[in-house]
């Protein structure tokens, strides 16, 4: 069937809310009725605990395989680091030099010839202050695609501090980190990339031993995600297969099926399996896409205005039960606000959880109506609903009522809301992004529509440029990080340390203060004239840098540039962020320092910290180290002096990995270890 563009943009815009979802919930959250996560072979089966009214849905009927954030990771090499090296257990040594071999076979005798560490042993290189071996953990999220990236969490086993560094090619698997000799697991992808140490970690005890790699992780084997029937039916996995493609296989950007049933023989019964993967539309979101599913009910299919109405009224008698009756209802799809019966005659009921439900639903599915009940809430005094309906407009695509709202909640006095509000207005910012592309563009001739709109949303998403009269303008910097500024209220740096890296400049242009200092290093000094000195520029271009680059490819045969002295940098400090990220050329040696995101942030939080930049700082929550310890702790929960103070300070997850590496199994004494496999 053919379409004309101007059909695809139509089409476009009715799901531009799902295609540009940023915010990630947790799997762990969800209280909606679900199977068990359990083994494909386990058979498990789940008791129903929802209200009778879901009793028909996939989550009270069946197991989910595969929708828990899973644990993957490996022995890697960081150079470029900065702190003092130290022995290595072993199996370790044995097992990184064993990599650097396979790697580098065909490179001769001398494994690093042509590299800045031409010469060296690999135990010698190994050794170098400037060297880290680390373990790298990642926590997958559920039915990650071939070709997601995310997050990796690096942690030095020799070295004390990671900052600079760069975390050469590493394969990620299943599982905790092993050694020469352990066992063998699933290959899942691999990670690679400028190791970024937060500056801001609470208390002068910043743990430099650990990194995060953001979007360094790369999926290249992607884990199965499967509903299996409690009771094997084959007109049931026909029906759920059927459902979950009406339901999510027919937007512009995700045609074709999502799922598919069939029969499995297992042991001496059939079972009912389909297998699904994730929509492109759900891409950054995919908890959201399994909780949609688990309430989905294909006995609705065709009658989805009188399940809506059944829902509803279950809303109204059983607000214990909003939130899974919430997902049920956005599950049935657009029905639920354009149908005969909808969730708009719930949103302003007395009672909070089903007018919030209500209202969730209809700014998820696109509801105008839902735009005026959440701006009152957002204004409210409410902290916990404020910033619930501040998520909420970010999703909605109508009008300028919200874009002034969100405005004055970005100078509010709470450091959390004018973050919430900056973020909804970041997403609202993608969404007009790909609105004027589908506007003034055209899918090419002979190009497949689905490819081309999947790449406008994806620019549209991480590079629009915004208006600062809208509140919020984005520059792409020099590396792939941003720099949002948002000119409302008190001035503030937000640190995003996760997804997408950048800093985010609220209130008035900040700049570097004349008279300021800053030594970060050996490798870095910073100076701006005071205004009675000579050099003094009140055009803000006087900021003078040395700065002595450090290598960070070893495969680089270039020679790597000496000290650069420069004295006509930029004192504005988005400006000055740009000039830290920018390369320099033969061209022009001065335009920049070519810094990694994470030793800028280090430069902008040591200007902050001495005043030479005066703000207020706020750092996004450190999810992925969260994620990792739920899972490293709960894996030890046998002994609880990891949930709290260890002797001698002992990090759990510094415990687990170690452990790991040693070969032991969560609850092992390590005083009955061997010496020598204790390393």
């Amino acid at each position: 069937m053919a379409h004309s563009p101007s059909a695809y943009r139509v089409a476009a815009t009715l799901t531009i809310a799902a295609l540009l979802g940023l915010t990630l919930a947790t799997i762990a959250g969800c209280g909606g009725p679900r199977g068990t996560v359990v083994d494909p072979g386990g058979g498990v089966v789940a008791p129903f605990d929802g209200p009778s009214v879901l009793r028909g849905t996939v989550g009270a009927s069946a197991d989910l395989i595969g929708i828990q954030p899973t644990l993957v990771s490996g022995l890697g090499i960081v150079v470029g680091t900065q702190g003092q090296g130290s022995p290595l257990p072993q199996a370790v040594e044995a097992t990184v030099i064993r990599q650097l071999s396979l790697r580098e076979g065909a490179r001769g005798i001398d494994m690093f010839q042509g590299t800045p560490f031409e010469g060296e042993s690999p135990e010698s290189f190994l050794r170098r202050p400037d060297v880290s071996v680390v373990a790298v953990l990642a926590m997958v999220a559920p039915g990650a695609p071939e070709g997601s990236t995310f997050d990796v969490l690096v942690y030095a086993l020799n070295n004390e501090e990671l900052t600079g560094g760069h975390l050469w090619r590493t394969d990620l698997r299943l599982g905790r980190p092993t050694v020469q000799g352990g066992p063998a697991t699933r290959l899942v992808g691999f990670a690679e990339g400028p190791v970024y140490v937060n500056p801001f970690a609470a208390g002068p005890a910043a743990n430099k031993t650990q990194g995060r790699v953001i979007g360094g992780g790369h999926m290249t084997n992607p884990l199965e995600l499967a509903i299996r029937l409690n009771v094997p039916s084959p007109r049931r996995t026909r029906a759920i297969a059927a459902m979950i493609n009406s339901r999510f296989g027919d937007s512009p950007v995700d045609r074709g099926d999502i799922a598919s049933g069939r029969l499995t023989g297992q042991a001496d019964a059939s079972t009912s399996l389909v297998t699904m993967s994730i929509p492109w539309s759900y891409k950054d979101r995919p908890e959201d896409f399994l909780r949609l599913v688990a309430h989905i009910n294909p006995d609705a299919e065709g009658r989805e205005e009188r399940y809506a109405g059944r829902y509803i009224r279950a809303l109204q008698e059983e607000p214990g039960s909003a939130d899974r009756l919430a997902w049920a209802l956005e599950a049935l799809g657009p029905v639920v606000i354009r149908g005969g019966t909808t969730v708009s005659s719930l949103y302003d009921w007395p009672e909070i959880a089903p007018r919030m439900a209500a209202l969730r639903v209809g700014a998820r599915l696109g509801d105008p109506n839902a735009e005026r009940p959440l701006i009152a809430i957002a204004r409210g005094s409410d902290p916990v609903m404020q910033l619930e309906a501040i998520r909420l407009l970010g999703q909605l695509g109508t009008g300028a009522m919200i874009d002034s709202t969100l405005q004055e909640l970005a100078a509010a006095d709470t450091v959390s809301v004018r973050v919430a509000a900056y973020e909804a207005m970041e997403r609202r910012a993608g969404m007009r992004e790909l609105q004027a592309w589908m506007q003034s563009e055209r899918v090419p001739g002979g190009a497949d529509p689905v490819t081309v709109l999947r790449q406008w949303s994806e620019v549209a998403r991480k590079q629009f440029r915004g208006s600062l009269l809208q509140g919020l303008q984005r520059d792409v910097m020099p590396g792939g990080f941003v720099i949002d500024r948002v000119p409302i209220g008190e001035p503030l740096i937000y640190l995003r340390q996760q997804n997408l890296a950048g800093l985010v400049l609220f209130g008035p242009e900040m700049v570097i203060e004349p008279g300021a200092v800053l030594r970060v290093s050996d490798d870095f000094i910073l100076a701006r004239p005071d205004v009675n000195e000579p050099d003094f520029d009140p055009q803000g271009y006087d900021v003078r840098v040395r700065y002595r680059p450090r290598p960070v490819d070893w495969l680089s045969t270039s020679e790597q540039p000496g000290v650069m002295n420069i004295s006509n940098a930029p004192a504005v400090l988005h400006e000055f962020v740009e000039f830290l990220a920018t390369k320099p050329t033969s061209i022009n040696p001065t335009a920049g320092l070519n810094m990694s995101f994470g030793n800028i942030v280090s430069v902008v939080e040591q200007l902050q910290s001495v005043g030479a930049v005066k703000a207020q700082w706020q750092v996004e929550r450190n999810t992925l180290r969260e994620g990792v310890d739920r899972f490293t702790r709960g894996s030890a929960a046998d002994r609880p002096e990891l949930e709290g103070d260890q002797p001698g300070g002992v990090d759990p997850l510094q415990d687990y990995i170690q452990r790991s590496i040693r070969g032991e199994e969560a609850g092992d004494d390590p005083a009955e270890t061997a010496p020598d496999e204790q390393g």
